[in-house]
């Protein structure tokens, strides 16, 4: 068992994971289904609490119960909220819900929590990890170091590729607590995350991972991962913003904690920041505790009833924004101008065979120099003809967003010449879109 983390990631978890959590089937294979798993959450009035930062207590000598978590947190927005309950459950329903099928009510098991942004969630989870390590062990890990040159302490293993700011948390921001910076491994290729663990031992912290990387559309198999960390006793924490629950549902796969950026295909529209963790409720309510002190809480009831709307739509919204990405793909694998696509064809692994709606290729040349002159000149091209493609960052939004990765002023880029990374939207339809990507590229090569 995880000597860090046993104070959720214990024996009852495990079991019920095992029993009830994990599936054959990697989503929720009814679509109308899930859609109607996700509307069983019930607001129950705290609409009426949506301009109000604080609420009126209906008992004395209650709040200290609430504070503590003993009691429903109805006093302050900080500490909790109904509206904040049903967006969790809508959430947890989401991820989840299919155990309603066998009278298991989710809610009595997961929970989740929200942030004011994803790397909110990343950064106060992988911190609340952090700080399982007692003093005695800390003080014998800085000795063990400093005086032997041993090196014992723990630390997260992760997918080598993850989103660039989630590489700085796992990374040296974790050596202020006397955590080793993460180690980076191909989560694509099961024997080399095998062989990174056995040599680790009881040292790793917690394994890491997008199911889709970002930019770069790799798939990493869940199940795998988490054969992996159920072997090793480890926790299996899984960033599933890109293809989300309508697409796949990790904790079906066993994994043990998700987390999400709200912002992009929770929200859908680009006009807010928001994250979420879901994961075990002895979890869940510890990083509750620990949220109170630093604040790093969701910022007003108006973007958590804003949440809560959209997220029951987002299946609709991804149906179209993946359905269009799927045929701007197809487009361009098919084009002179690209040398490669990177959007899988994921068949039973996720709904429709759909990797999410972010496509990354690599634009056509004969040396780096020239790709990344073409790169420039198709971001140019966006810019000076707007409308259809967003010279933008971010991705989830209703319209498409385009950068490349090699110009956007940053010296030392790791990706490839010509690498584009485009989150297409669900406005202007994926024929409209075609066509300027076609007068686009034949404008940028002719």
């Amino acid at each position: 068992m995880d000597k860090y983390n046993s104070e959720w990631f214990d024996q009852d978890w495990l079991r019920f994971k095992f029993e009830s959590l994990r599936r054959k089937d990697n989503f929720e294979p009814d679509a109308q289904k899930y859609q109607e798993l996700l509307m069983r959450a019930n607001l129950d009035g705290a609409r009426d609490f949506n301009l109000k930062v604080s609420e009126a207590m209906v008992e004395t000598d209650s709040l200290a119960a609430m504070v503590m978590g003993e009691k429903p947190s109805r006093f302050y927005f900080r500490f909790g909220a109904k509206v904040l309950d049903a967006l969790a459950e809508r959430l947890v329903l989401a991820e989840a819900g299919y155990l309603l099928d066998e009278g298991i009510n989710p809610m009595d098991h997961l929970d989740a929590v929200f942030f004011p942004s994803g790397m909110g969630a990343i950064y106060t989870l992988t911190e609340f990890m952090a700080e399982s390590i007692d003093d005695l062990d800390r003080a014998r890990l800085r000795v063990k170091l400093a005086d032997e040159g041993v090196d014992e302490r723990p630390l997260f293993v992760q997918g080598n590729v993850v989103y660039v700011n989630t590489n700085n948390v796992l990374g040296e921001r974790m050596r202020n607590k006397v955590i080793a910076p993460s180690i980076k491994v191909d989560t694509t290729d099961l024997m080399k995350v095998g062989k990174v663990l056995k040599q680790l031992g009881d040292r790793c912290f917690g394994l890491y991972f997008e199911p889709l990387t970002n930019p770069d559309i790799r798939y990493t198999n869940t199940k795998s991962m988490a054969l992996l960390g159920s072997s090793y006793q480890i926790p299996v924490i899984v960033d599933n913003t890109f293809l989300t629950p309508y697409l796949q549902q990790p904790f079906r796969m066993g994994a043990d904690v998700v987390i999400h950026s709200l912002t992009k295909y929770g929200n859908g529209f680009g006009d807010m920041l928001a994250g979420a963790i879901i994961g075990p409720k002895a979890l869940i309510s510890a990083i509750k505790l620990w949220q109170y002190d630093s604040g790093n809480v969701t910022q007003s009831p108006d973007s958590a009833i804003k949440l809560y709307d959209r997220i029951s739509d987002m299946p609709s919204r991804m149906d179209t924004q993946a359905g269009n990405a799927k045929a701007i793909a197809n487009y361009l694998k098919g084009s002179e101008y690209v040398d490669k696509v990177h959007y899988p064809d994921l068949e039973d692994e996720t709904r429709g065979g759909l990797a999410g709606a972010v496509i990354s290729f690599i634009l056509a040349g004969q040396t780096l120099e020239e790709r990344t002159a073409k790169e420039r000149a198709l971001m140019q091209y966006n810019i000076d003809h707007p409308g259809v493609i967003n010279h933008e960052v971010s991705l989830g939004d209703n319209v498409n967003l385009m950068i490349g990765e090699n110009t956007l002023g940053f010296p030392n880029v790791d990706s490839n010449a010509g690498f584009v990374r485009f989150a297409v939207g669900r406005t202007p339809d994926a024929e409209k879109t075609i066509k300027f990507l076609e007068k686009a590229l034949t404008e940028v090569y002719k």
